[in-house]
């Protein structure tokens, strides 16, 4: 998203992800569409807004790598975790096998070494 400011003090709001420009003309483009042209004669200026991606695009980026994040824990899976810790294997490689962050394995041995 980006507000295109006009030199008479107006301003417009353009859901772009990209600026080109053409014959004294600055093009706003979504994806492959053209969505706006502005004269740059009239244009004072363009502010970016501040990109907040969509909480589940990014939990869905997470889970590409490690399918079980931010699941709950169940009993099986720390018995897995407890031997597999047990068996000198690395936080790095725990992760890989549980399909797990790092940070949650750091955490979990953490929890459940704290609780015995």
């Amino acid at each position: 998203m980006v507000r295109v400011l006009f030199r008479e003090g107006a301003a417009a709001e353009v859901a772009a992800d990209l600026i080109s420009f053409d014959a004294g003309e600055a093009v706003f483009w979504r994806g492959e569409a053209e969505i706006a042209r502005h004269a740059l004669d009239r244009m004072g200026g363009v502010r970016l807004a501040a990109h907040r991606p969509d909480p589940a695009d990014v939990m869905a980026g997470i889970r590409r790598h490690h399918p079980r994040a931010y699941e709950r824990w169940d009993d099986a899976e720390d018995e897995r975790l407890l031997q597999l810790d047990d068996e000198g294997r690395t936080a790095y490689e725990i992760a890989g096998v549980l399909g797990r962050q790092e940070s949650a394995i750091r955490s979990r041995l953490l929890t459940l070494t704290a609780e015995s």
